[in-house]
């Protein structure tokens, strides 16, 4: 019984890997800045093939918004509906679009402890 519980938690081979990373915009806290952000767990969950998110912020001020999606597909899907989004839009108003750069990964392998 272990043994399943311990595969049902593993990340599923093949999913995909989300990694957004992005500058806020000059005077936007970092208080505030995790409290936008975090408006958007409510909206990626309710996407098709979303499986879980993080974001992280180095201290240089770099962002990292990590989002872990069934497929590439669902992942391209919730990018191309949450650019229209109304709700996102107002979480959007904080990052310096200038410095967005986001890529996708496919799960190879993964390790837990």
């Amino acid at each position: 019984m272990l043994a399943v519980l311990e595969c049902q938690s593993q990340t599923p081979v093949n999913s995909t890997l989300e990694v957004v990373t992005f500058q806020l915009k000059s005077g936007i806290s970092k208080e505030e800045a995790v409290q936008k952000l975090s408006q958007l767990n409510e909206i990626v969950r309710a996407y098709p093939g979303f499986i879980e998110r993080s974001f992280a912020v180095n201290e240089e001020g770099q962002w990292t918004d990590i989002v872990l999606w069934t497929s590439k597909s669902a992942a391209l899907g919730a990018a191309k509906d949450v650019a229209t989004n109304h709700k996102a839009a107002a979480v959007f108003e904080i990052i310096d679009e200038e410095s967005i750069q986001m890529n996708h990964y496919e799960i190879i392998n993964t390790f837990k402890r």
